[in-house]
């Protein structure tokens, strides 16, 4: 699975924005969400007083030679934590980290539930204004044990 995350550079300097103390995880981002080019799922769930998001679907759960896909780290891409959130703002925006699966390459990121009910997730180096949003939509399908998307 790749979650492609081009970010660009500039010289620009921004304060982030103040952060809220850490709550309990916001229940409208919980659940299953198709990932940027619905080239995955991510699930997220509550995990502390954060949010985390693991891989649990894939559309082709199998890679050339009929194994699973592995991460970069040499471990199963599905069920990968790769999201981690525990800072959130007052307008419902979480601040944490994700991780690239094909390369290890962790971002800064934040994730929030946008007015049409898709989640954006920017993930960014240094601050947010040198980063690129992603989209992801609502899942409704099903996965099946082995990872494989239906």
């Amino acid at each position: 699975m790749r979650l492609r995350l081009t970010l660009g550079l500039c010289a620009c300097l921004v304060g982030q924005p103040a952060l809220a103390a850490p709550r309990l995880a916001d229940p409208s981002l919980l659940g299953r969400w198709w990932a940027g080019d619905r080239d995955g799922v991510i699930e997220v769930y509550a995990c502390g007083n954060g949010l985390c998001g693991r891989i649990v679907g894939q559309p082709d759960p199998r890679n050339a030679e009929g194994g699973l896909p592995l991460s970069n780290a040499g471990v199963p891409e599905c069920g990968l934590t790769i999201l981690r959130v525990t800072k959130r703002t007052d307008d419902g925006r979480w601040w944490g980290t994700i991780t690239n699966p094909d390369d290890g390459k962790e971002w800064n990121c934040e994730i929030w539930l946008a007015a049409d009910g898709a989640v954006r997730l920017r993930g960014y180096v240094l601050l947010p204004v040198l980063g690129q949003t992603q989209t992801w939509q609502h899942f409704t399908g099903h996965v099946g044990t082995d990872c494989r998307i239906s």
